[in-house]
């Protein structure tokens, strides 16, 4: 049981990674009748983690938080301050799903000063990433990319090549969004950039999508083309349903307009 067990958690993260939802989905609820034939609880904490994760992503907040706190639970009973850290992020994108904006800041705060006892960088800038996606989920962008300009200072200084690609591209996204398209520009490059540093496919598409966005606002739709053309062959290898309906959807934008 456990071999199996730890061979689905396993698959369950690189299948996250990937962004492949229907295959993870269904490791993930695979995963939940062990919950009654395992004992060890920081195997336990990894499956409501996931379950966690997978009630937000369907959107039902209710379920989410049950298991979200029986993760913070169990990390509170491992002393485990960077899970203690990644349940109150969890948390935190509860509250901002059911639009309670200042118990999700509550909970992003929480895990942050939980990151700062630990010597995980990377944690640290995911909370300040949050922070910046949250504030500009409730209309204050500004504020967010200054969060997210710190999240992304946090990563370079570590050399974090995946969180710099998964930044750059939030601050490109921000910067397109008030047609700052030389900004927008850059930031999308240094995400392509850096998900090639780390051979990491799916921010390489995603980042590819962004850059067609800018070449079809310079009217150079040649380029538009070629990169949505990449991007979806690369989403189509990793089963990345999101990714592919967005490559497709500005695809059809483009071609609609030429």
């Amino acid at each position: 049981d456990s071999i199996r067990l730890s061979a689905l958690i396993f698959k369950a993260e690189v299948e996250w990674m990937k962004g492949d939802r229907n295959a993870y989905f269904t490791t993930v609820l695979s995963c939940q009748p062990f919950l009654n034939r395992v004992s060890n609880e920081a195997v336990q904490l990894e499956i409501y983690k996931h379950l966690g994760n997978y009630h937000l992503l369907t959107k039902e907040p209710e379920t989410a938080d049950f298991y979200i706190k029986r993760m913070l639970k169990a990390a509170k009973s491992l002393n485990s301050k960077q899970d203690i850290t990644r349940a109150h992020l969890l948390l935190s994108q509860n509250f901002a799903m059911s639009n309670l904006k200042d118990s999700s800041l509550l909970h992003i705060d929480i895990a942050i000063q939980n990151a700062r006892r630990t010597s995980n960088k990377a944690l640290l800038a995911e909370c300040f990433h949050q922070q910046a996606t949250t504030y500009k989920m409730f209309g204050q962008l500004e504020l967010g990319v200054a969060k997210d300009i710190l999240a992304l200072q946090i990563a370079t200084e570590i050399r974090n090549y995946r969180l710099i690609s998964i930044f750059s591209n939030e601050i490109g996204k921000a910067q397109f969004s008030i047609q700052n398209l030389q900004e927008a520009e850059y930031y999308f490059k240094q995400a392509l950039e850096n998900a090639y540093k780390v051979d990491d496919e799916r921010y390489r598409g995603t980042a590819l999508v962004e850059l067609a966005t800018i070449y079809f606002s310079k009217k150079n739709y040649a380029d538009a083309v070629h990169n949505c053309q990449k991007a979806i062959s690369i989403f189509e290898d990793l089963n990345n349903q999101e990714g592919l309906g967005n490559a497709y959807n500005t695809l059809g934008i483009i071609y609609r307009e030429q």
